[in-house]
């Protein structure tokens, strides 16, 4: 007779997974929900070869369910070894050929804030039946996402370790959250989101975007691709804009080319000269497209082919100035449908579009920078001062356009500069 155990929170296709085992000549072992959800799904022939844990080991579930499948008569029969079946027999005890595990849903548990309910969410025995099935994958399948439940068939060894490389992979994902949960911000794994085109030059084509413990990240790709690059630049910008809106009441743009500012502007109304100077004599602005014209014109020949920043939805009047400017890209809360139109023909069709609410938020005040086999982490720096005209011991040249008052230049400086320290 060959064993499998069946343990899972996420019961999508189990019922018809543990039929097909059936059918295979299998005797199912299960606990609690699962075994209940199994069993309402049998034949009462199909019935005769499911089996709780408790009458297999011969000891009941104990603590509430806290202790089930932690018994030796379990644990036994998913490490054996081939070589080790004779010892294994012996003691009259099976081979588990077959493990099927999923985890207790803990990241959920700790979003409520019940210190009680995310203890009791931190599964024990479907770990420790994960890591033991995957640690002996050459004899013990060990299966932990549903949709892996159809091949199971004529599997090579290469075959099993790459389920057990997800097993693994579910477990460490699993216990990050606890980690960080108790409060331990540096235990991180990350999550491919979007490929870019290539690194920092064309030749580093093996080149990713990743989500630092999720893969929730709601940076959306509208149209083109990414590189390193303009990942930089749009998300430096977009912090700088989005704050500068914020703390000042209008909306902002920034230009960035190659990391660093080139421009940047606030939506307030031009004069009659600057609409001569910046090609706008004429045209009726809105907010969003003065604070556009504003950076873009701080330092032409800099922002030529950059990466824009807008702190606000993006409309057609912005979207048509931007669409006569040589720029890689742009990023904004969102955009009205003809602009993103508008902006899709540029660059023929190529045109880097990306879109990220303004409520965007870090999840908690930790800045993290890697280089080879070391990481340094700070805090998020967010430290203002007021910089007195008469006391400055260094000079800066940051080009604002729109910032009326002295404050609002120094609010712009420090903004900038602390994007410029925090990427060097």
């Amino acid at each position: 007779m060959k064993y499998a155990i069946i343990s899972v929170w996420d019961k999508t296709g189990v019922c018809e997974f543990a039929r097909l085992l059936i059918n295979k000549g299998y005797r199912i072992l299960s606990t609690g929900g699962t075994y209940t959800a199994i069993k309402s799904s049998l034949t009462p022939e199909q019935q005769k070869n499911l089996t709780k844990v408790s009458n297999y080991t011969g000891f009941p579930e104990i603590l509430g369910g806290r202790v089930k499948t932690l018994h030796p008569k379990i644990h036994a029969g998913i490490l054996a070894r081939e070589d080790q079946l004779d010892e294994l027999e012996g003691m009259g005890l099976a081979k588990i050929s077959v493990v099927v595990a999923n985890l207790y849903p803990f990241a959920e548990a700790m979003q409520s804030g019940i210190e009680a309910l995310a203890l009791e969410n931190i599964d024990i025995g479907g770990h420790t039946l994960i890591r033991a099935a995957a640690k002996n994958y050459p004899n013990t399948l060990v299966l932990t996402d549903p949709a892996d439940y159809s091949h199971i068939d004529n599997l090579t060894v290469n075959e099993r370790r790459i389920f057990a490389q997800k097993a693994f992979a579910h477990a460490a994902e699993y216990d990050i959250s606890i980690a960080r949960y108790f409060g331990d911000q540096t235990v991180r794994k990350y999550y491919p989101i979007h490929e870019l085109k290539y690194g920092c030059n064309p030749h580093q084509d093996h080149a990713a975007l990743c989500g630092i413990n999720t893969n929730d990240v709601p940076l959306q790709v509208l149209n083109g691709s990414l590189g390193y690059i303009n990942v930089i630049d749009a998300l430096l910008g977009y912090q700088l804009v989005c704050e500068a809106s914020l703390r000042l009441g209008v909306p902002a743009a920034a230009s960035y080319k190659h990391t660093s500012p080139a421009g940047v502007g606030l939506g307030r109304e031009l004069c009659y000269a600057e609409t001569q100077v910046f090609d706008v004599l004429g045209r009726s602005l809105t907010p969003v497209a003065t604070a556009f014209i504003r950076a873009r014109n701080c330092d032409p020949l800099s922002s030529f082919g950059d990466f824009i920043s807008i702190s606000d939805p993006v409309d057609c009047c912005t979207a048509e100035l931007v669409k006569r400017e040589v720029s890689d890209g742009i990023i904004a809360p969102s955009y009205d449908d003809d602009a993103l139109e508008i902006l899709k023909e540029k660059k023929a069709g190529k045109y880097t579009i990306l879109q990220l609410p303004r409520d965007w938020k870090r999840p908690n005040d930790i800045e993290y920078r890697e280089i080879d086999i070391l990481l340094m982490f700070f805090c998020h720096n967010c430290f203002f001062c007021r910089i007195h005209a008469t006391n400055r011991r260094t000079i800066v040249s940051i080009h604002v356009s729109g910032a009326d008052t002295l404050d609002e230049r120094n609010f712009f400086r420090q903004c900038i500069i602390r994007r410029l320290l925090d990427m060097s």
